[in-house]
C-alpha cells in the first residue's frame, strides 16, 4: 500500500505513469491498481472568504497555516467553491490516532465564528 502526494505540477495521469513504470521495473510487481484518488485543493478565494480571512487574522490573534494534509476542500475546488479549512485542532495531528482538540479552543472558535456572522450579516 502506497500513499502518494504530488504537487499540482503533474496530473494524476502522470503520477500513474511514473510509479507504474518504476514498480514494473522491479518485475516482481505484475500490476499497479489505483484504489483512491484525492485532488489537491486550489486555492480560490472570492471577496466573502477574503473578507472572512482580513477580518479573522485581525480578530482573532491567530495566524493563518497551510495545510498539512488532504482535506474536503479540495472537493469544493473541483467545483470552484471558495473555502478554507477552520477548526480548534491542532494540524499535525489530524487524522492521526492520538487526534484531540480542546474544549476551550471549540468555544473560542465558536464565538469567534458568532461575532464574525453577527458582523458581517446583521
Amino acid at each position: 500500500n502506497l500513499n502518494v502526494r504530488y504537487t499540482s505540477n503533474y496530473t494524476f495521469e502522470q503520477i500513474d505513469e511514473k510509479f507504474s513504470s518504476f514498480f514494473n521495473n522491479f518485475g516482481f510487481i505484475k500490476k499497479v491498481e489505483i484504489v483512491d484518488f484525492a485532488p489537491e485543493g486550489k486555492v480560490l478565494l472570492n471577496d466573502e472568504l477574503v473578507s472572512f480571512i482580513e477580518w479573522y487574522t485581525g480578530n482573532s490573534g491567530r495566524d493563518i497555516l497551510a495545510k498539512q494534509a488532504w482535506t474536503d476542500v479540495a472537493r469544493f475546488s473541483l467545483i470552484n467553491k471558495p473555502a478554507i479549512n477552520l477548526g480548534p485542532g491542532e494540524p499535525s495531528l489530524a487524522h492521526q490516532q492520538n487526534e484531540y482538540a480542546y474544549i476551550p479552543k471549540i468555544k473560542e472558535l465558536y464565538l469567534i465564528l458568532s461575532k464574525f456572522l453577527k458582523n458581517y450579516y446583521f
